[in-house]
């Protein structure tokens, strides 16, 4: 009895599991009867789907308790389709007219683009790496109206900055805050300059890299660009200047295997015009007093006066190189209906145009999505080493560029003294002149070497109780640590080097904890649709650098601060917190008519003990799609018109509400200064710059306005916005006069507008669909005008 028992309960189990599920399939074709090929298959209110084969055949296993199946291929009619009795299930889409596309928008939550009263760019995952640039930040660049993208090239690994809708603020960042998979990512530039550095440090060093850098464009899967703060309320403060939001691919159903290369060849475009006539020295042929310089004396003026040159050198070409790019990326997904995973891994390694600069970056990252129609689970972890090598630039006599331009052409850099290289005999360096460093002695012999180890890594939990309500929590990480090494030979002429060579070692430490939890519901009445999102977000920072110069170095060639007579070192470290509670109500008629309310209001840690940390901002936008009036949609597809408001706040950074003590240093910009610890004795002073304990939130108000429109079966698109931005209650720093004991004061006295116009157009030239080759051209003008008030 006990086994037959046993055998009967494993015959219903296998039955139920048999009963938990059905599996339908079926051929999908267009209107002539041709099979549609990659047509998406979806239980609706799922994530379980599939694509039809080439020859349009789907097998799917439906959930118990699932009876609609969504059909959907762009540029045809979605349709949704009520299971019956049969598991077969054969359907013929028809050619129709994409009215609307979703939008991953703030908290990554998805909406229909027509319900959008704000301005958005999107850019596909395919786009950015097609570019072929290594940095994220500069694969942006003319991606969109609106979207201003600077790059520092020159050397791999430069940094790139970008700007949405021209600079709002002074001393804060304007650039826009990056969230991948709803987690924010840090986008410092982080600059290695010691506090005693008497000169402006802006024009020496290298072009350090931003931390975008460390993104692999080939695991993108979409980029969308919220560029106002109408876009980005519910993100809080590092929002006020835009979002950009990265979605990474996911794993499918299936196996897939995918592996790509690519190669790269650059060089110097153009060159400066120089002239060819005249070598160097003065008036003519002389140097100094009259004399002429005679053949093999080392002259004593950068200038180029002197007598016609009988031989001259081509300095440019033998300096700058043929650059070269090798790229490698290799995936690997799969999964069933229940669990998906994805693994990529990315290789990316450069030379540069100037000598012995390189960039090797190594990229790894694991996404896993699992759960059921009630619970979901999505996880995702990365990690990358970026290593690199870079040269100094800016008003430099270590420098690249200044010597470079200013060698005379009967000069020549690598004939170090009949060697043929930039070293003669002795090992010093051959150089046209006593205190400009050889642009390839310089090269090789003050490289500015740097590793960057980072990780990231975020966990989400939906729980879906019913077909309306969704309640989230997600918690994520972003930590890295940046450890770089700058040295100055013995003989090098950095302006602030002594003769026995220079050593940094700097580190900067990051990390960042951001948790959220909120419930988004959504509920249709007759033509009334209605979404409401409420919830609440922490986030806490944390940055420590510290700086280690030594000078002198004991043995030649042995760069280690256990080789250098004398010490100095910097340490910066920071902390803050920010709480925000956020809700938003959408309102939606007839598809037509479409209405956005949101608030947030935030807790920051950076204000002082007399000021009100506490402070809200608020949202309305809405948009009319009026193409729903028109009864023939042949010339004019699609039709929106859209307005905004927003204000956005800014918490001051970290300890500006207090005056703090510091050591003192006293220099006059033209020598080396005086600080301390002075003969061995440490001091500290009071800060010349004053804390506020009353500082407010910098506020930013934005309004915005603008149509989009689709003609002839949205084959041509057509964007119009207009904006007005307001900065106000800006934070400076307030001059004082010397005689108080102080130069400056923090404090909220500044005012700043922007306003500008932004055109977006695009044509689909080739339709894919009918030719088997698509063709596509987009282009953007935009028009900012910048006033400080």
């Amino acid at each position: 009895m006990k086994k037959l028992a046993l055998l009967l309960m494993t015959v219903l189990f296998a039955t139920g599991i048999a009963l938990a599920q059905r599996t339908i399939q079926g051929k999908v074709s267009d209107a002539k009867g041709e099979p549609m090929v990659g047509t998406s298959v979806v239980v609706k209110g799922t994530t379980t789907g599939t694509t039809t084969d080439v020859d349009g055949n789907y097998n799917l296993s439906v959930p118990v308790g699932s009876t609609t199946i969504i059909f959907s291929f762009t540029g045809f009619q979605t349709q949704e389709v009520t299971l019956g009795t049969s598991n077969v299930l054969d359907l013929t889409l028809q050619e129709g007219i994409l009215l609307s596309e979703t939008v991953v928008t703030a908290l990554g939550i998805s909406k229909s683009d027509k319900s959008l009263g704000f301005a958005v760019t999107k850019v596909s995952g395919e786009t950015v790496a097609n570019s072929g640039e290594a940095n994220l930040v500069q694969a942006l660049a003319s991606k969109g109206a609106g979207i201003l993208v600077t790059s520092s090239a020159g050397v791999p690994g430069a940094s790139s900055k970008i700007i949405l809708r021209g600079n709002s603020i002074f001393l804060l960042d304007n650039q826009p805050l990056i969230v991948i998979d709803n987690v924010p990512y840090d986008n410092s530039t982080n600059s290695l300059s010691p506090s005693d550095y008497p000169f402006n440090p802006l024009l020496q060093g290298v072009n350090e890299s931003n931390r975008g850098l460390d993104i692999n464009p080939k695991d993108v899967e979409s980029i969308t660009l919220l560029k106002g703060p109408s876009a980005a309320a519910l993100y809080g403060t590092r929002a006020a200047n835009g979002v950009i939001l990265i979605t990474t691919k996911k794993g499918q159903k299936g196996l897939q295997v995918s592996y790509g290369a690519l190669y790269d060849m650059s060089e110097v475009n153009k060159l400066p015009k120089i002239q060819n006539i005249y070598g160097q020295g003065n008036g003519g042929g002389t140097l100094v007093n009259g004399a002429v310089r005679e053949e093999g004396a080392l002259a004593v003026t950068p200038n180029s006066w002197g007598p016609k040159a009988i031989q001259t050198f081509d300095n440019f070409g033998n300096y700058f190189q043929k650059a070269s790019s090798y790229n490698n990326n290799l995936a690997i997904s799969g999964g069933s209906d229940k669990v998906t995973f994805r693994f990529s891994y990315g290789n990316n390694y450069q030379t540069g145009i100037v000598p012995n600069t390189f960039l090797k970056r190594n990229t790894f990252r694991l996404g896993s999505q699992a759960g059921t129609d009630v619970f979901k689970i999505d996880a995702n972890i990365a990690y990358s080493v970026t290593e690199d090598r870079k040269a100094q630039n800016g008003s430099n006599l270590s420098g690249v560029m200044l010597p470079l331009l200013r060698t005379p052409i009967d000069f020549n850099l690598i004939g170090g003294n009949g060697t043929g290289g930039y070293e003669n005999l002795d090992g010093s360096q051959h150089t046209y002149l006593p205190n400009y460093d050889n642009p390839f002695w310089t090269a090789y012999h003050n490289p500015a070497n740097g590793t960057v180890n980072r990780f990231t890594g975020n966990v989400q939990f939906t729980y879906m109780p019913n077909d309306w309500l969704k309640l989230n929590y997600r918690i994520g990480t972003d930590m890295y640590n940046d450890a770089r090494q700058q040295i100055f030979d013995i003989g090098s002429n950095n302006i602030n080097n002594p003769a026995g060579g220079e050593l940094f070692e700097y580190s900067a430490r990051h990390e960042e904890i951001n948790s959220d939890i909120f419930a988004t519901a959504s509920k249709k009445f007759g033509d009334l649709d209605i979404g409401l999102t409420v919830g609440n977000q922490l986030n806490q920072r944390f940055d420590k650098f510290i700086l280690t110069r030594g000078r002198d170095f004991g043995v030649p060639g042995f760069f280690s601060l256990s080789n250098v007579s004398s010490f100095f070192s910097d340490n910066i470290k920071t902390e803050r917190r920010l709480a925000g509670v956020f809700g938003s109500l959408d309102l939606g008629y007839k598809n037509t008519y479409y209405l956005t309310v949101s608030g947030r209001n935030d807790w920051a840690s950076t204000f002082g003990p007399q000021a009100k940390s506490s402070f809200f901002y608020p949202s309305v936008s809405g948009s009319v799609v009026f193409s729903e009036w028109l009864t023939n949609k042949n010339i004019l597809s699609f039709g929106k018109l859209r307005l905004s408001y927003a204000r956005a706040g800014r918490e001051p950074f970290a300890y500006s509400s207090r005056t703090v003590f510091t050591q003192p240093f006293f220099a006059d910009g033209f020598t080396n200064g005086i600080g301390f610890p002075y003969l061995g004795v440490n001091g500290m002073g009071i800060s010349n710059t004053l804390g506020n304990a009353f500082l407010r939130p910098e506020i930013r108000t934005s309004y915005e306005a603008g149509v989009d429109l689709k003609f002839i079966q949205n084959r041509f698109t057509l964007g119009l916005t207009y904006y007005y931005d307001k900065s106000t209650d800006l934070l400076v720093r307030r001059p004082l006069a010397s005689t108080t004991g102080s130069r400056s004061i923090f404090s909220n006295v500044g005012e700043m507008e922007n306003r500008g116009y932004e055109v977006e157009l695009g044509a689909d030239i080739l339709d894919e669909k009918k030719t088997g080759f698509g063709w596509n051209i987009t282009g953007n003008w935009a028009q900012n005008k910048n006033k400080v008030l």
